[in-house]
């Protein structure tokens, strides 16, 4: 029984990834130009927090260092991806944004010259101090100048530990790094659909 019902989920959250666009993180919905964009109120679907969804993978994966947290829409939720490392495994994890509830797993060993620390030592982010979501997300909007954050990613590159957020704006989509400890705007990029 158990089996099916990961099927059916595992079905319907592959199907989900590929219908619909990501929403944004406020309380309302919003509308987008065609019908088969329809927004879903990540209000309703984004129940479990960051710092939330950090606990339970740690409570879980103990001896994991975590690597990178994601939270985007699939289908019609939002949904956590967790990665970790430890000194010779690589775990990528992902979790309900609505129950926190842990819905796949991944492990896999890491190459030689990741192994022994290297990986964990270059890419492990200090999970402390983090800022809000929502702080985040109200300092990329305003680099940006208008529109809604979507999608958001935490990792640490060159040493320094950054969110990018995908801000929804009209018909374009920019990428802003925002600086995980201090929610300083620090770059942005712009992709026209």
């Amino acid at each position: 029984m158990k089996k099916l019902a990961l099927l059916l989920l595992s079905v319907t959250l592959l199907a989900g990834c590929t219908a619909r666009k990501p929403a944004d993180e406020g309380t309302t919905s919003q509308s987008q130009s065609s019908a088969s964009s329809q927004v879903v109120s990540p209000a309703k679907t984004i129940k479990v927090t960051v710092p939330t969804i950090i606990r339970k993978f740690q409570q879980k994966y103990p001896q994991m260092g975590i690597t990178e947290i994601s939270l985007k829409r699939g289908g019609q939720a939002y949904y956590y991806e967790v990665t970790g490392v430890d000194d010779q495994v690589e775990i990528e994890t992902t979790w309900t944004a609505k129950t926190g509830r842990l819905d796949r797993q991944k492990k896999e060993r890491l190459d030689a010259d990741e192994a022994n620390g290297v990986e964990r030592k270059a890419a492990e982010i200090k999970t402390t101090g983090l800022k809000a979501l929502a702080t985040i997300s109200k300092a990329a909007t305003a680099k940006v100048g208008a529109g809604t954050a979507i999608a958001w990613t935490l990792e640490k590159d060159h040493g320094e530990t950054q969110w990018e957020v995908k801000v929804r704006d009209g018909r374009e989509t920019h990428e802003v790094q925002v600086d995980a400890y201090t929610a300083k705007a620090v770059a942005i990029e712009t992709d026209d659909d």
